[in-house]
């Protein structure tokens, strides 16, 4: 055979294999790495998810991984298994991203915006099972002791705390909340 009888079907092969190069590239699945940003109202939730999404690692690598924030917890994660770590962290109100191979964030939690001003965090009521547990997050908030976080609960409606930030005075209410209470946030008189 000559060349010119080869030509056709060299260029024929040569077809086929860009063909096929491009289908394998179109193949390729996406991969991202989740990163966390910033630890969410409770560490030991926070900790509880890096766990659940990185199978083998250990209570206390997972605890330093979480304080240690920003630090990356998953890394060649599907788009699929990145959303759901993050929608993990976004219920937890945790500050985390999803990026792609190239280092480009391609999602994010959602973050609440911190409004200026002075907040007042205020009990209106609570379940009385859960009340340990509410006078535990007052002490949090307040600084006072134990007896007089117990009194403080007991006269609900009161106002909690007074002159918080509105991010603080939010966490603080996500808390009491999960706990059963009904909490309400608004703007200092002051």
């Amino acid at each position: 055979m000559t060349h010119a009888a080869w030509a056709p079907r060299i260029l024929f092969v040569a077809g086929m294999l860009l063909a096929l190069a491009s289908l394998r590239a179109e193949d390729k699945p996406e991969v991202f790495d989740v990163v966390l940003l910033a630890q969410g109202d409770s560490i030991i939730q926070t900790i509880k998810a890096v766990r659940e999404a990185t199978p083998g690692l250990g209570l206390k690598d997972a605890m330093d991984l979480v304080k240690g924030a920003p630090k990356t917890v998953k890394t060649g994660a599907s788009k699929a298994d990145g959303e759901k770590l993050l929608k993990a962290f976004d219920a937890l109100h945790a500050k985390a991203e999803m990026r792609d191979a190239g280092g480009k964030v391609v999602a994010t939690t959602t973050v609440e915006p911190d409004l200026p001003g002075k907040f007042d965090l205020i009990l209106k009521s609570f379940k009385e099972e859960n009340k340990v547990f509410v006078v535990r997050i007052a002490k949090d908030a307040t600084g006072l002791g134990l007896d007089e976080c117990k009194k403080l609960v007991e006269s609900a409606p009161v106002t909690v705390k007074s002159g918080l930030d509105y991010a603080s005075a939010q966490r603080f209410k996500r808390l009491l909340e999960a706990n059963q209470a009904v909490v309400e946030v608004k703007e200092s008189a002051n």
